[in-house]
């Protein structure tokens, strides 16, 4: 793990921030009806991101700003239950409504979904997938994913489609579907599956003379960034325990 020099003050933010500890989605188990149905994804309402050259924000990512930055906010907000389709299967066996919509980037490598309002109701499930790519599916998240503070951050798809599908079986006429409202997503404009070398403004903290400083923080807290505009922000951070 690198450290900046300068960041002391951000590291101790960081610790008091306790409550704020980023985790995983818990998925329960489940495949999108749409896939067991063979519905077409080809007349999919679309929400499309913005352009953004992907080669200038990486040669962004320099010593002088000391962040590793690998994604941007793409702004896009909607409420899913109105630009989504629904497809409603009744039979003697099943009744589903299906609900999607298709998310579109000219240039992401990979997408994030951030919900400002993430409330499912119950008997629903929520998938996220590329329609290019299946292997992958982020789900089922449910009404246990629910949070107090609203929250729903979904975790990669690695395209520049994806889609966002909900599945409901409601026991009566009246059950609520729940409030899904997306902020924004994250364009991922380079894909890390490690952060490899650090730049050469930070310092290694597990050698002298900087390890006796900062033994504790090296066992509790890695951050990651993203890039709004010209300034590198907070995505999230995990604590370490050992």
């Amino acid at each position: 793990m690198k450290h900046n020099p300068h960041s002391s003050l951000a590291f101790l933010i960081l610790l008091s921030l306790v409550t704020c500890l980023a985790k995983a989605q818990p998925a329960e188990p489940g495949y999108p009806a749409s896939f067991s149905h063979k519905l077409s994804n080809a007349d999919l309402p679309i929400v499309s991101l913005p352009y953004f050259n992907n080669d200038e924000l990486i040669a962004a990512d320099t010593c002088e700003t000391c962040s590793e930055a690998f994604g941007i906010d793409a702004l896009a907000p909607f409420d899913f239950w109105k630009e989504s389709q629904l497809e409603i299967i009744s039979n003697n066996f099943e009744h589903v409504e299906i609900y999607r919509v298709k998310i579109k980037s000219p240039t992401a490598n990979a997408l994030h979904v951030i919900f400002e309002h993430f409330e499912l109701g119950p008997n629903s499930k929520i998938y996220f997938y590329s329609p290019n790519d299946t292997s992958r599916i982020l789900g089922a998240y449910t009404i246990n994913n629910n949070k107090d503070d609203l929250s729903f951050v979904s975790n990669r798809i690695f395209d520049n489609e994806l889609i966002i599908e909900v599945n409901r079986q409601p026991k009566s006429p009246n059950e609520t579907k729940g409030v899904l409202l997306i902020k924004k997503f994250i364009h991922v404009y380079e894909n890390r599956s490690d952060f490899e070398e650090s730049f050469n403004c930070h310092n290694n903290v597990i050698c002298a003379p900087w390890y006796n400083e900062w033994c504790n923080q090296i066992r509790s807290v890695v951050k990651f960034y993203f890039r709004k505009n010209e300034d590198p922000h907070l995505c999230c951070w995990f604590r370490r325990k050992r």
